[in-house]
């Protein structure tokens, strides 16, 4: 198993049939909140319980508390964004590219788990 520098996602690089897997770390998802009656927007993994977040719950949009949130309620106001120093392993496939055969990006690079 290997394990992402970047994105710590793990995964082994030949799958049981034999198929070779290539890691392409997902982007960030970026949080709109209300903190402290402040509207920010924060990375996914530093929202608080205490973060007040606008949902689709049942067909109505409602805010509430992240600790309140349930089962199918659709977060609204995230964004995606490109991680910075992502790692894709899927090969440049042209001729007239100087890394043809080559990772797209390196990233930080895996280590062995």
């Amino acid at each position: 198993m290997l394990e992402c520098n970047t994105c710590k996602g793990r995964y082994a690089p030949l799958l049981p049939d034999g198929t070779r897997y290539f890691h392409a770390c997902p982007p960030l998802t970026r949080v709109a909140v209300t903190r402290a009656d402040e509207p920010i927007v924060v990375d996914l993994s530093a929202v608080l319980p205490t973060d007040r977040v606008t949902v689709l719950r049942a067909g109505v949009l409602v805010t509430v508390p992240v600790v309140a949130l349930q089962a199918g309620d659709e977060r609204q106001g995230d964004i995606q964004v490109e991680r910075p120093d992502k790692r894709d392993e899927n090969i440049v496939n042209r001729p007239d590219d100087r890394r043809h055969g080559q990772p797209k990006l390196e990233g930080t690079g895996t280590r062995e788990i």
